[in-house]
C-alpha cells in the first residue's frame, strides 16, 4: 500500500503531529510506503485564515515558485500512491482533488476541530464576517468531504454533526498522546503549587471563564503560580502569570513545571469539537486536570479520579482550591491519569486503528 499525505502543516503544527507524523514510525513497520506533503500554515496565512480559504485569498498565497513546485511534485504523486490522506486542510485546489478522483485514487479526509461551527476571537461579536467566514469555511469542507471515500474525525461531536449533513458515517480516531515522550513529572518540594495551562494564544479568550476564580484563589494563597505556554505576555484585573512561547523542545519541562493543568472553555458548536489534547498532556506528565464540563472534556475527566469538572466561578475556586490545599490528592490523581493514559489514548493504540482504516479503504471496505 501507498499513501501519499498532505497536511495542515509541519511538526510545530500539533493537528499535524498528532493526526499524521507521529503514526509514520508505525505505519513503516508495517511495510506501508509513504510520502508526505507538508504545507506550511505561513505559505497559505494564518491558522484562522487558512479555514476560511476564499478564492482569491488561496491563489494569492499559493502562488508562489517553492509552493508551486511542490503542489506540482504533490500533482505527479497522485500517479505513485492508492491512498491520498488529507489532514484537516481545505484550503487546496479543486483541480487536484478531480485528479485524484480522475485517477480513481482513494481518498481520506480527517479533521479535528469543528470546522463547521462558528469560531469567533471575540466572544459576544454579533456582527457578520464571522458568520460569512463560517459559511464559506463550511462550504470548502463539504466540498471536500464529497469527494472522500472515508472521513476520520476526533469526537462523536464532530462525526454526529457531518453525518447530519452527509450520507457518510465518519470513523472516530481520538486524539493520542505519546506517553513515552511525555513521562511522569517528579513532584515539586518548595511548597508552591503551580497551576498550568498549556495551548495556542488564540485560545486565551477561554480565560474569561475563569478570570474571577483565578483572581479569588491569588487573593486566598500565596503558595501558588499561574504559568500560561503558549503565549509571550498575559494578563489580566491586575494579574500577571508567568508566560512563556510555546516551542516543542521544551514541552515536556513546561509540562513538568506544572502541579494542576486547567482547561477552561466556553460551551458553543466549536468548543463541544476539541479533542481535549491539553487534558491528554497533563495525564500522561502525571498531573491532575480541573476542566470545563465540555465535550470531550466529560469523558477525559473522570471526577474525583484523575481531576475534576467546573461549571461555575464558585465550582473553579471548590475544586482548584483541594489540588491546591492536597499534595496527596494531587498525587494519586496525577497517577491515576498516566494509567487511563497508558491504557486508553497511546499512540500505539491509536496507531493500529489508523492502520485498519487505511487496510479497508484500500481494499474497497466501508
Amino acid at each position: 500500500m501507498k499513501v501519499m499525505f498532505i497536511t495542515l502543516g509541519e511538526i510545530n503544527v500539533a493537528s499535524t503531529r498528532v493526526r499524521v507524523l507521529e503514526y509514520l514510525p508505525y505505519l513503516k513497520k508495517e511495510k506501508i510506503k509513504f510520502r508526505l506533503f507538508c504545507f506550511p500554515t505561513k505559505s497559505i496565512g494564518s491558522t484562522g485564515r487558512l479555514y476560511v480559504t476564499g478564492k482569491l485569498l488561496l491563489f494569492k498565497k499559493m502562488l508562489t515558485l517553492p509552493h508551486l513546485l511542490k503542489l506540482l511534485h504533490a500533482t505527479i504523486s497522485l500517479l505513485w500512491c492508492d491512498l491520498l490522506f488529507i489532514q484537516k486542510t481545505i484550503s487546496f485546489p479543486s483541480a487536484f482533488l478531480s485528479i485524484a478522483k480522475t485517477l480513481k485514487k482513494k481518498i481520506i479526509y480527517d479533521f479535528d476541530d469543528a470546522l463547521f461551527a462558528p469560531w469567533d476571537k471575540k466572544p459576544g461579536n454579533q456582527n457578520s464576517k464571522p458568520k460569512k467566514e463560517t459559511e464559506e469555511r463550511k462550504k470548502h469542507l463539504f466540498s471536500v468531504i464529497k469527494q472522500a471515500d472515508k472521513i476520520i474525525t476526533n469526537t462523536a461531536y464532530n462525526a454526529r454533526s457531518i453525518e447530519k449533513e452527509h450520507s457518510q458515517t465518519p470513523s472516530i480516531l481520538l486524539s493520542h498522546v505519546n506517553t513515552t515522550k511525555l513521562t511522569p513529572k517528579k513532584l515539586s518540594e518548595n511548597g508552591r503549587v503551580t497551576i498550568g495551562w498549556i495551548g495556542s494564544r488564540r485560545n486565551l479568550l477561554y480565560f474569561d471563564v475563569i478570570k474571577n476564580a483565578l483572581i479569588r484563589l491569588a487573593n486566598k494563597y500565596e503558595n501558588i503560580s499561574i504559568k500560561i505556554v503558549g503565549a509571550k505576555n498575559y494578563s489580566f484585573d491586575g494579574i500577571s502569570p508567568v508566560c512563556k512561547e510555546w516551542c516543542l523542545e521544551d514541552e515536556l519541562a513546561d509540562l513538568h513545571s506544572f502541579d494542576v493543568g486547567i482547561m477552561p472553555l466556553k460551551d458553543d458548536e466549536w468548543t463541544r469539537g476539541k479533542g481535549g489534547f491539553k487534558l491528554l498532556q497533563y495525564m500522561a506528565v502525571g498531573i491532575p486536570s480541573v476542566a470545563s464540563p465540555v465535550g470531550i472534556n466529560k469523558t477525559l475527566v473522570k471526577e474525583n479520579l484523575n481531576g475534576f469538572l467546573a461549571s461555575s466561578e464558585d465550582e473553579w475556586v471548590e475544586k482548584l482550591s483541594k489540588l491546591i490545599e492536597n499534595e496527596s490528592l494531587r498525587r494519586k490523581m496525577g497517577e491515576a491519569g498516566r494509567e487511563i493514559a497508558e491504557q486508553n489514548y497511546s499512540i500505539e493504540l491509536n496507531a493500529g486503528k489508523l492502520i485498519g482504516i487505511l487496510n479497508k479503504v484500500y481494499n474497497g471496505e466501508k
